[in-house]
């Protein structure tokens, strides 16, 4: 029976395969400063996306509520659903 290689699991996860991969298509010189412009953008991005839910899932079916929206669950989802979909595009 053959032995597992040492770091199988981790080598083969698909989290580091993506990295290798996505590592790959840059230059050698240039990869430190390619690396962190891409972690800086991504970062605010999940930054402003966790902001933008933190603040509109609690206030926005009282808001809803207030304008005198009857089904307030429907239009919440329904307006979450216009929004993800927004910043998915």
């Amino acid at each position: 029976m053959c032995k597992k290689p040492v770091g199988l699991q981790w080598r083969a996860s698909s989290w580091t395969i993506t990295l290798f991969v996505g590592l790959s298509k840059y230059k050698k010189s240039s990869l430190h400063q390619v690396v962190t412009v891409d972690l800086i953008i991504r970062f605010l991005g999940i930054a402003v996306d966790l902001l933008a839910h933190t603040i509109l899932v609690p206030v926005l079916p009282f808001q809803l509520e207030r304008l005198g929206y009857s089904n307030v669950s429907v239009w919440t989802g329904w307006l979450f659903f216009c929004y993800s979909s927004y910043v998915n595009l």
